[in-house]
């Protein structure tokens, strides 16, 4: 039997234009760290989608199979 493997996970991009579009739900117990996200890609002209792709590329890109869902499950 074939493991099954993230890149097996079809996924739907809405992209109307040139750019793909997204909404998110931020938990109450991340609410905080969440506004100050917001405040700080604010101050530096950095858009959610920018820093969520550049953060995959610093911290996961190439380490996938590393990746232990169950710490950000877990950090809800």
């Amino acid at each position: 039997m074939a493991t099954k493997n993230w890149t097996d996970e079809k996924v739907d991009v809405y992209a109307p234009k040139s750019n793909a579009v997204f909404s998110a739900s931020i938990k109450g117990a991340d609410f905080d760290d969440y506004v100050a996200l917001r405040q700080m890609l604010k101050y530096g002209s950095t858009g959610i989608g920018e820093y969520l792709v550049y953060a995959y590329r610093e911290l996961d890109k190439g380490y996938e199979d590393k990746f232990d869902f169950r710490k950000v499950r877990g950090a809800r």
